[in-house]
């Protein structure tokens, strides 16, 4: 073909701030339970559960499942970043705003991640492709 495409998807339960959405929804199923186990109603109990359910649901849709990058010689560049419900978001590069394309290295005190970045005319920063899943 004409273009060729490269995706990164995300291993493992979708997470928001480090915390598991497995157990966010599971804490929030159980705290009903609680009632019955008290035998009566805790009114707290129940808002409490409704809002953990409410954040782990939109946290889920909010999570990035997959990252990709199409190249299209002799026009451009497109990102696409898919979210685990229904959304995408797209970004076009044109081939004439692009000046560089590097492969740079990040290190902190416990690890190095090696990344794809683009330097874009017209950016004050660099363009990471699949920033979201690094």
């Amino acid at each position: 073909p004409a273009w060729r495409e490269f995706t990164v998807r995300a291993d493992g339960p979708p997470t928001v701030a480090g915390i598991d959405l497995t157990w966010l929804g599971a804490a929030a199923s159980g705290l009903p339970l609680v009632n019955v186990a008290l035998g009566y109603v805790n009114l707290t109990l129940l808002v409490l559960s409704a809002l953990l359910a409410l954040v782990s649901i939109y946290a889920w849709g909010a999570s990035v499942e997959s990252e990709s990058l199409v190249l299209l010689p002799g026009v451009g560049i497109q990102l696409t970043s898919k979210q685990r419900g229904w959304w995408r978001q797209y970004r076009f590069l044109e081939l004439s705003r692009i000046q560089a394309v590097i492969i740079n290295e990040a290190v902190s005190s416990v690890d190095v991640q090696t990344y794809l970045a683009l330097i874009v005319e017209g950016e004050q920063n660099l363009t990471v492709a699949f920033q979201n899943l690094l």
